[in-house]
């Protein structure tokens, strides 16, 4: 999303890297004509007709003030001023002088195609405009909270690289002096605050600054490793016998039918009606109206669903009762039509019922994967029932006695890995000695394995962790600690590994949810987690962002950052823009 946002107010006009020193420049002038003896014709009046030259000056002064009370924004009238709402005190109006977008509601318009639009077009523009300028407004709010301010040499550069001051490429002086101080005034807010909301932006999701003290906090937690054994209560070992009993304690949900079905959708209970009353009535053939009128992916094949389980058809149905009426139809009966939901469905049985035999292999296949799918919670209390058992017996004599008496679930040892929650480091993920051992690949994404495992205390043997394919029982090895001389290697692939990460969309997502794991859990020192923390503190001074805004921001990249948008848009935020967008294009007052 806010990629997005990024790309959509990049005005790459104003953010290219040309030295102009208008100010310092013309004060050069001024400077040279002044020991030259050659002074202006202005100062020559003011010189020989001062009364004169003040009358003048005061009198155009009541001029502006006059200009500027009555309203006169861009050259339109107060009268005629369009205002869509406001964000705070800020009005968000058209504003143009002669062609030039004075704020940043009008520029948002003028990136817009307008020309040869449907009503609907124009409209959905106008009103993404709109959106868009009261979320920018709320990222300028934010940013000048935190105390974020674009320097006068950088506003300087975007006003001189503006297109309407060039020309062939250059900065035109005659250009800018010809244009009036309102404008100019007017485009040097708008542009300082594009260039704040760009800058803004660009700090919190992009950055790449990577400081010694990151450094040192990255060493530390990647510079400790630990090896354990462990005993691993895999939910594909659940036993067949109890995958039987389940099978034969839930027979209904295991029984089979060939079927074919008519889907309706934008349709109404009559209309159904209707051409279930066509098929009975042999005017038209299922196959016929399943291809004319159906909406699913069986309607090609006139319908045909082919075998279909009872937990298949109860996986979609909203009725229960629906389910159990279509598994009673005999062979070529027509179900009654049946609502789900906002469809109707229309279904015929093309073989009846055939009852689950638990003695084909196939079958039980299925129930094993229907219990995975559906009971998972079934197989995961078994493993952890064993898990359990071989933790006291553990306690009671040691790891490897423990292993010995209970020899059907054998011990296998981990590789040396770090605290690598979700993989933030993909050379260290938590790999098997052994070649057969099961696989701790979804360890890498529970919090629990790696709070348990970092925890533990020489040959002290941890409870039953829970993982998404197995439960696991571990007891630490050994702990070692990377040698400085080790450090250049990793430090090189660190910085490499952050830069990927702070560019990718992904990745970043994924950087979100280690930090959210670090401050749950962060008063652990071994769960004070990753670089993230350090990075976030770091890049908050760096930047001289407060620390509390930077923990409620920077690293929050979705929820956090756009429900505090969000809040203060409610908040500032006042919407007129039904009202104003029918008076500027429906009643004709444009």
């Amino acid at each position: 999303m806010f990629i997005a946002i990024f790309n959509l107010f990049t005005i790459e006009n104003i953010l290219e890297e040309k030295e102009v020193h208008m100010a310092s420049r013309e004060h050069r002038r001024m400077t040279e004509r002044k020991k030259a003896g050659d002074k202006t014709q202005a100062e020559i009046r003011r010189e020989h007709h001062p009364v004169f030259y003040w009358m003048t000056f005061i009198i155009l002064m009541l001029v502006v003030i006059a200009f500027i009370g009555s309203g006169i924004v861009g050259g339109v009238p107060k009268s005629n001023r369009f205002v869509f709402g406001k964000y705070g005190n800020k009005e968000i109006e058209l504003a143009r002088g002669g062609y030039i977008a004075l704020n940043f509601f009008t520029e948002q318009l003028d990136s817009m195609s307008q020309n040869n639009e449907s009503q609907e077009q124009t409209f959905y523009n106008y009103r993404e405009a709109f959106d868009n300028t009261l979320t920018h407004y709320a990222i300028i709010d934010i940013a000048k909270e935190s105390g974020y301010q674009i320097s006068k040499k950088k506003l300087d550069k975007s006003i001189a690289n503006h297109s309407i001051f060039q020309t062939d490429g250059r900065f035109d002086e005659k250009k800018y002096n010809d244009t009036s101080d309102m404008e100019k005034s007017l485009l040097k807010n708008l542009l300082n605050e594009l260039l704040l909301h760009n800058q803004f932006i660009d700090d919190v999701f992009f950055t790449q600054i990577i400081n010694s003290k990151e450094i040192e906090f990255y060493k530390e937690m990647k510079g400790t490793e630990r090896k354990f054994s462990y005993v691993s209560y895999r939910y594909s070992d659940f036993p067949e016998e109890k995958i039987l009993t389940y099978g034969n304690e839930n027979t209904r949900l295991f029984k089979k039918m060939r079927l074919s079905r008519i889907l309706l959708t934008d349709s109404s209970e009559k209309a159904a009606g209707d051409i279930r009353s066509q098929i009975e009535n042999k005017i038209k053939s299922f196959e016929e109206l399943a291809k004319e009128k159906s909406k699913d992916i069986y309607a090609e094949k006139g319908g045909d669903m082919g075998s279909q389980y009872y937990y298949q058809i109860q996986g979609f149905i909203d009725n229960k009762e629906d389910v159990g009426h279509i598994f009673s139809l005999k062979k070529d009966e027509l179900s009654r039509v049946i609502q789900n939901g906002e469809n109707f469905e229309i279904y015929r049985c093309n073989s009846e019922v055939s009852e689950p035999d638990f003695s084909d292999t196939a079958l039980l296949r299925t129930v094993r994967e229907y219990m995975m799918r559906y009971q998972k919670d079934v197989i995961e209390e078994y493993s952890v029932e064993l898990a359990d058992t071989f933790k006291k017996k553990s306690d009671e004599m040691g790891f490897e006695p423990a292993c010995k008496e209970l020899d059907n679930y054998p011990p296998y040892d981990t590789e040396f890995f770090p605290i690598n929650y979700l993989e933030i480091f993909p050379t260290k993920t938590i790999k098997a000695v052994e070649e057969d051992a099961p696989s701790m690949m979804s360890a890498s994404g529970s919090e629990d394995f790696f709070i348990e495992a970092f925890a533990l205390k020489q040959d002290e043997v941890s409870a039953p962790i829970r993982l998404d394919d197995q439960v696991v029982v571990l007891t630490l090895i050994e702990e070692k600690t990377m040698a400085e001389d080790d450090w250049e290697s990793e430090n090189i692939l660190f910085k490499t590994s952050l830069s990927y990460a702070q560019n990718d969309f992904t990745m970043r997502q994924l950087l979100n949810q280690v930090y959210m794991f670090a401050v749950k859990h962060y008063q652990n020192p071994r769960i004070y987690y990753q670089y993230l923390f350090s990075r976030l503190l770091n890049l908050a001074e760096e930047k001289n962002v407060p620390y509390e805004y930077a923990f409620k921001v920077f690293l929050n990249i979705d929820s956090d950052f756009e429900r505090i948008i969000e809040e203060k848009k409610a908040v500032k935020a006042e919407d007129n823009f039904e009202e104003m967008y029918q008076k500027l294009f429906v009643t004709g007052a444009r």
